[in-house]
């Protein structure tokens, strides 16, 4: 696939998710940040959500990162199993990640991002503490017996990872995590197309954690 290219914001979880499949696929796509003066006026002229990712292929242009996964997927394999009820188990957990993790980790990241610790909302932020830590039960039954959400590495663990990762890296106390779901977390921050296509706040809390894990 030569002449891809991204427009992508760096914390956005769809976007990130995109990154990561790009990477897998070996898909050597240029990367254009949304706010970058020099694609302004370009990127919203390709889709009418007006937000990213919008991801371009020669004359193709895709505007919703559930599509254009399922188009990595489709033309290079790696992020979906092949039977349709496997499918449809890794589609059902990718809602889960959205529905059920994602206003939980948006509101704690809305929350806590470009304020000083003084201005933040003590309320909204135990809110969400409260909330993550009733969902990390039902989160870890989903867990298969190989320690995935599908069958090995697959897109709805690119899904969560972006969640559990950003509201991490934002605060959120993922010490408290079950065994089984702390073990994943670890497995899946360790490949290469997870945290290389990471997020910079994100990169520099993995690190952190990382030391302070070497350390104890």
């Amino acid at each position: 696939m030569n002449g891809a290219v991204l427009y992508n914001k760096d914390e956005c979880p769809f976007c990130w998710r995109v990154r990561m499949a790009l990477q897998r696929a070996g898909i050597d796509a240029e990367y254009r940040a949304h706010d970058d003066a020099r694609w302004a006026d370009v990127w919203p002229r390709l889709t009418l959500h007006r937000t990213v990712p919008v991801l371009t292929v020669d004359d193709l242009v895709l505007t919703d990162s559930r599509v254009i996964l399922e188009f990595i997927d489709e033309s290079h394999g790696y992020l979906l199993p092949r039977t349709a009820a496997d499918r449809a188990r890794v589609r059902e957990m990718v809602c889960f990640a959205d529905a059920q993790l994602g206003p939980i980790a948006r509101a704690l990241v809305f929350e806590c991002r470009d304020k000083a610790p003084h201005e933040r909302d003590p309320v909204v932020i135990d809110t969400a503490i409260g909330d993550w830590q009733r969902a990390m039960q039902p989160a870890a039954r989903l867990l298969t017996a190989q320690g995935w959400f599908g069958n090995g590495c697959s897109l709805c663990d690119y899904a969560a990872v972006t969640r559990f990762a950003l509201a991490g890296a934002y605060g959120m106390p993922l010490d408290r995590l079950p065994p089984t779901l702390s073990a994943w977390l670890g497995n899946v921050m360790q490949r290469r197309e997870v945290i290389e296509t990471a997020p910079v706040v994100v990169r520099q809390w993995w690190d952190h954690q990382s030391q302070l894990e070497a350390d104890s």
